[in-house]
C-alpha cells in the first residue's frame, strides 16, 4: 500500500488531481483509513494510473477514459479504442482545417467584413420562364452536386443563368428545401431532373458582389429595404449565379456576382 503523497510522485499526478479523480470515480483508493481519512493505494491503481496518464495524453476526455477503462479486458480492446479515437482525431483536423481557412480568408477580406456593401434594389416584374430542374431535401453545400447532375441532363438545352430557389422560412443546418433550376430551350425529363414553367412574378431584386461567406449582407439589407418600402415578401426566394465558381476550379470569389430576388406581394 502507498499513502498518497508517494503514491502522487510515483504515478506524476498531483494530489489534488488523485483527490478529484476519487470523486468521479476514476481513480479510487484501496483503502480509506476509517480515522485519519488517508487513502492508501495499490499496485492495482498504479497500473490504472498509468493507463489513465496515456489515454488522457492521447486526447482521451475523463468521461472516455472512464468509458474505456470499464470495458477494457486485453489489449485487443485497448487497441480498437486507439483506433476509434484515430478516426474521430482525423475527423477533427479536418473539420480545423477547413476553420483555419475560413479564418485566413476572413483575414484577406478584413475590410469586407468590417463594412456592408453599398446595395441598390428595383422591383422586377420576372417573366414567366420554363426551367429544368432538382428539388432536393438537405445541406446548402451539397447544391454543387445538384448542379452538376443538373447541367449533365440539360445539356446543351441551357438558356440561361443557374440558380436556386429557397422554400424555407428561416436557416437550416440539415434538410433544407431547396430547388435548383436553370432556364433551358426545351423540356427535359430525366431522371429526378424534370422541367417545369415558373410563373411571372414581381420580385425586388438586389446584387452582392463577394465571396457566398458574406452573402448573409445581402440578406440583412434585403430585409431591411422591405421594411422601409412596407411590402410583403414571398416564398420561394432565389439566388442567381450571375458568377461563380466553374466545373473544375473555384476563381476569384471577390468578384463573384450573386443576384437576390424576393418575390414580393403586389397590391
Amino acid at each position: 500500500m502507498y499513502q498518497i503523497g508517494a503514491f502522487s510522485k510515483m504515478v506524476g499526478m498531483t494530489v489534488k488531481t488523485l483527490r478529484y479523480y476519487h470523486e468521479i470515480g476514476l481513480l479510487i483508493p484501496s483503502k480509506i483509513d476509517e480515522t485519519s481519512g488517508y487513502r492508501y493505494y495499490s499496485a492495482d491503481e498504479f497500473i490504472r494510473a498509468q493507463r489513465i496518464s496515456l489515454l488522457k495524453s492521447l486526447n482521451f476526455t475523463l468521461p472516455e477514459i472512464h468509458e474505456v477503462l470499464l470495458h477494457l479486458e486485453d489489449e485487443r480492446d485497448l487497441h480498437a479504442y486507439l483506433q476509434e479515437k484515430k478516426v474521430q482525431l482525423d475527423i477533427q483536423i479536418r473539420e480545423l482545417k477547413s476553420v483555419q481557412k475560413s479564418i485566413q480568408v476572413h483575414l484577406e477580406q478584413e475590410v469586407l467584413l468590417m463594412t456592408e456593401q453599398k446595395y441598390t434594389f428595383e422591383i422586377r416584374e420576372m417573366p414567366e420562364q420554363e426551367v429544368a430542374s432538382v428539388r432536393y431535401s438537405g445541406r446548402y453545400d451539397e447544391m454543387g452536386i445538384y448542379i452538376k447532375q443538373l447541367f449533365k441532363a440539360v445539356g446543351g438545352s441551357v438558356a440561361g443563368t443557374p440558380f436556386a430557389m429557397y422554400y424555407d422560412e428561416e436557416f437550416k443546418e440539415e434538410g433544407a428545401d431547396i430547388e435548383v433550376c436553370v432556364p433551358v430551350k426545351k423540356s427535359i425529363n430525366k431522371g429526378s431532373v424534370t422541367s417545369r414553367v415558373l410563373e411571372a412574378s414581381r420580385c425586388l431584386v438586389t446584387t452582392h458582389v463577394g465571396p457566398y461567406d458574406v452573402l448573409h449582407f445581402g440578406y440583412k439589407a434585403m430585409q431591411d429595404e422591405i421594411a422601409i418600402r412596407g411590402l410583403t415578401s414571398l416564398r420561394p426566394t432565389r439566388e442567381v449565379y450571375e458568377k461563380g465558381p466553374g466545373m473544375l476550379l473555384k476563381g476569384n470569389p471577390e468578384k463573384y456576382r450573386t443576384q437576390i430576388i424576393f418575390p414580393i406581394e403586389t397590391e
